[in-house]
């Protein structure tokens, strides 16, 4: 009967034999037979006989793993390993996006349902849902509760450009005034200038003040570099 289909093996009927019992070619030949048909079905440690169906571990691990050097090999990845060392198919180039991806996957599990997490890509992991409700947004770290605010978009506010022109109009400019040339005390100068204010100065005087010192601005633009992100929840 080999092995019971639970892993346990039982010698077939007949056995165990008794103190004086005649050795017979039917018993020999049928017990024989029976314990080489359940050691061809165990898979032998040097690998000659592989598994001919899924083999389920019982939580229990594969220990003492060696590394991955062909396609098919099964990963070894200790518990402290790092995503960043982790190279997918032979490229150091993408390991880190595509290793997030495929370790999120394979362990989507460890996320329960509402989980929000941001990943660099454009489409959603498997299991994830993109969220589209927060689109050209900076992201705010805060120490309390959680929202969302703002007027202008991360794009419009951080666009390419230089500060933009600006004319002081004479309310804007620092109040002042100018000396003028002339011989006159009439106010009438030499020169044709009219003149008010200090006329003790000889052959001059000064013009009215103008400007009001009043307070102005100019436009800015920024172009700040980034790293576009989607945000996801876990279904």
């Amino acid at each position: 009967m080999a092995f019971n289909g639970s892993g346990t093996y039982n010698l077939p009927a007949g056995n165990p034999v008794t103190t004086g019992t005649t050795i017979s070619s039917s018993w020999a030949n049928s017990t024989l037979s029976d314990i080489a048909t359940a050691l061809t079905n165990c898979v032998t440690r040097d690998g000659q006989s592989p598994p001919t169906a899924n083999i389920p571990m019982g939580n229990y691990k594969l220990t003492g793993l060696g590394q991955a050097s062909a396609t098919g090999d099964a990963l070894a990845w200790g518990k402290d390993g790092n995503l960043s060392t982790l190279v997918l198919g032979g490229n150091p180039t993408a390991n880190l996006q595509a290793a997030t991806k495929q370790y999120v996957d394979a362990n989507s599990g460890a996320f329960p349902s509402g989980t929000v997490m941001l990943f660099v890509q454009t489409s959603a992991p498997t299991g994830w849902t993109k969220s589209t409700t927060h689109d050209d947004k900076a992201l705010r770290v805060v120490s309390g509760t959680a929202s969302s605010g703002g007027t202008y978009t991360f794009s419009s506010t951080f666009a390419n450009g230089n500060t933009g022109a600006f004319t002081l109009s004479t309310n804007e400019i620092p109040s002042h005034n100018h000396f003028v040339l002339g011989t006159s005390s009439s106010g009438a100068g030499s020169n044709g200038f009219q003149y008010y204010g200090d006329r003790s100065v000889s052959g001059g005087g000064n013009t009215y003040n103008t400007g009001g010192g009043a307070a102005h601005s100019h436009s800015l633009s920024l172009a700040v570099a980034y790293v576009d992100v989607i945000i996801c929840t876990k279904n």
